[in-house]
């Protein structure tokens, strides 16, 4: 007979569900992530480190389930155990990140003017200026003298508040008007705002996903509590009517002869 009435069992049965298409999730993320070519070995462990908490939620997931339908204790204790550590861990990376925030911006903004003198950082510079169509950190100007095509803007009659002209010489020696001159349609934006914008969206993400991910974690834990608390009164309260049973058995036949005698008998201790 079950320990659980059907409605608790069932709530914390689907959060065991959830949790595990979470972690597939995740999991799959973090490896989709490494099928991209990553040169900064901080990606790599960061990709590492998500495809552990997808494993373990996957894990967490069946776990539960298992432990809510048999009705086991001790397997719902092991997921309230390490839910709890998943939720420290969550509530404290989403914390410091909400801390260090203004502090991580404060030095992007600047580190961004003295990108353009790191020469390993052009290159992606440039992927950035024709994916994100913008020219340049602070602005055009950051070039010199000397224009790359990903600043160049090819759908100046599509969008020309997108674009803006520049003249240079023939030879493209100075950026400035000049008798003879040629004129350069380049992407009006600068990429350093767009940058900054980026990256505080992702902080703020990542602390929206890490505390989301500790209330529910904490959710799982709050439910699986309720389950052991309803499974130690249930088998408490079948104990003691089981008890009072077994120590009384009221009028039962004594045979004396060929005539019963019916009497009561008291068989618990006093």
């Amino acid at each position: 007979m079950a320990l659980v009435n059907n409605c608790q069992k069932r709530l914390l049965l689907g959060f065991n569900i959830l949790l595990g298409i979470v972690g597939v999730l995740v999991l799959l993320c973090a490896l989709l992530g490494g099928t991209v070519k990553q040169d900064d070995p901080n990606s790599s462990i960061g990709l590492v480190m998500i495809g552990v908490i997808g494993v373990v939620a996957v894990l967490l997931s069946l776990m539960g389930v298992y432990g809510v339908n048999k009705e086991n204790i001790c397997m719902l204790k092991t997921c309230i155990g390490i839910m709890a550590t998943g939720t420290v861990f969550f509530f404290y990376i989403g914390i410091n990140t909400a801390i260090s925030k203004a502090e991580v911006m404060e030095n992007l903004r600047e580190h961004l003017p003295r990108m353009m003198n790191e020469e390993n950082l052009r290159e992606d510079i440039m992927v950035l200026q024709a994916h994100r169509r913008c020219c340049g950190i602070v602005s055009y100007n950051d070039w010199g003298s000397e224009i790359p095509d990903t600043c160049k803007c090819p759908s100046f009659e599509l969008n020309p508040s997108q674009c803006t002209e520049v003249k240079t010489t023939e030879d493209r020696s100075k950026w400035e008007i000049s008798p003879v001159s040629d004129t350069v349609r380049i992407y009006r934006e600068a990429c350093g705002p767009l940058i900054l914008e980026t990256v505080d969206f992702t902080l703020k993400a990542t602390f929206g996903v890490f505390v989301g991910l500790g209330f529910f974690t904490l959710i799982g834990i709050v439910l699986s509590c309720l389950t052991i608390h309803q499974i130690k009164n249930t088998q408490s309260s079948r104990f003691q009517e089981t008890t009072c049973d077994n120590r009384f058995h009221l009028w039962r036949p004594v045979w004396r002869g060929i005539r019963p005698i019916w009497t009561f008998s008291y068989t618990g201790h006093p």
